[in-house]
């Protein structure tokens, strides 16, 4: 076996000597839940149990920073979601508490010519996702889209959903009010068979995106748009079979020939080729804009989403939401209020999903947060969903 790398890496260490920060951080969301879940034929599931992210997903991550001098900064951060005990099954459940999947790696440094990372890490439009929505949109949406049993209701009604990847990030300088990022990934992978000969995977995938966003006085607006391509050179090879009559050899892709003895022809015996399978490409396009107004008594938030997929039944999700946040001191009571639209490639409408959230956050300390609220989302083609969380 021989294995050749060519790699440019950032690294980032902490040392006694190197670290002027390493901060240790985390996140433990656990509440109780109840859902009424109605299908269209009517039957009704009841589910209630102590579960956890009812309103942000728990994690344990560190961040790293470092003067390098000379007005630059190197950073670097590491996030894993963090699973607790969870009793969704029984109240008897033990299951351990454990770290998951990766949610961010990634280092880099800034300076007076921006802030340039590399790593797995969040898009904009994540961010858009969070931020700029009023109520909850890990456990309000999340719980009913995981209740409706499909994945395209958070694609759907939640945001563009790239979510996160290994990509290069650069945020420009700020100019004047405005900041800019772009985003840029690729990845490639080439492998032949056993024994060699040619490649039988070869795969390439390509992310870009750029991101603006403007903040001046009581406006917080953003724009994101991001591409991602997938491009797949290799399909499937030609095949060939024996079928005993022509009629079973007719598909679009399929040639038949009668076989010979060498001089006469044999009954009933056909060569019947399947031609090569094209490789089936995807591309993805997003769009968000969102945003936030600050009246002073009320905080209006909007958001939009479109997201448009090719080399899949279907192509076009469509969100908006709406909603109002009304701080009261350590209470902060909200609603919101929103649609989505799905098309499949014939651009037929397939689903059309309306939701609403009311809730409400009490800030019990600098660092915990006790929440409750009641979402509903309805679609007529599939079915409806009704949740009560609380938690702290």
């Amino acid at each position: 076996m021989k294995k050749s790398l060519i790699a440019l890496a950032a690294l980032a260490t902490v040392g006694a000597a190197q670290a002027q920060t390493a901060t240790v951080y985390g996140r433990i969301d656990q509440g109780y839940r109840f859902s009424e879940q109605t299908t269209g034929g009517g039957a009704i599931t009841e589910t209630a149990n102590i579960n956890g992210g009812g309103w942000t997903s728990s994690r344990l991550g560190v961040n790293l920073s470092e003067d390098l001098g000379g007005g630059l900064r190197a950073f670097a951060t590491w996030e894993s979601n963090l699973t607790v005990i969870d009793t969704s099954t029984s109240p008897s459940a033990t299951a351990a508490s454990s770290l998951g999947t990766i949610r961010q790696a990634f280092a880099g440094v800034q300076g007076k010519f921006g802030r340039l990372s590399i790593g797995n890490q969040y898009l904009p439009e994540y961010f858009q996702g969070i931020t700029h929505l009023a109520g909850s949109v890990n456990g309000g949406l999340g719980y009913a889209a995981s209740d409706l049993s499909t994945t395209t209701y958070s694609g759907g009604m939640r945001r563009g959903e790239l979510t996160q990847s290994n990509n290069i990030q650069y945020v420009l300088p700020k100019f004047g009010d405005t900041t800019v990022t772009v985003v840029y990934g690729s990845s490639s992978l080439k492998s032949t068979g056993s024994s060699g000969g040619a490649f039988t995977t070869d795969t390439t995938a390509k992310l870009m995106g750029i991101s603006g966003n403007y903040t001046a006085g009581k406006l917080n607006a953003t724009l994101s748009y991001s591409q991602l391509d997938r491009e797949n050179l290799v399909g499937t090879a030609p095949s060939t079979t024996v079928v005993s009559a022509a009629s079973q050899c007719a598909a679009s892709n399929q040639t038949s020939t009668q076989l010979h003895d060498g001089t006469n022809p044999i009954a009933n015996a056909f060569a019947c080729v399947t031609a090569a399978t094209p490789a089936a490409d995807t591309k993805q396009k997003n769009i968000t804009a969102s945003g936030i107004y600050d009246f002073g008594p009320a905080k209006a938030f909007a958001f939009y989403a479109d997201r448009e997929l090719s080399g899949t039944s279907v192509v076009d999700f469509t969100t908006y939401n709406v909603g109002v946040q009304v701080p009261m001191g350590k209470i902060v009571p909200f609603a919101m209020i929103g649609e989505g639209k799905q098309k499949n490639s014939t651009g037929a409408q397939v689903s059309k999903p309306e939701f609403y959230q009311v809730a409400a956050t009490y800030n019990v300390s600098k660092r915990t947060l006790a929440y409750g609220y009641f979402n509903k989302i309805k679609d007529k083609a599939i079915t409806s969903v009704t949740n009560i969380v609380t938690g702290e």
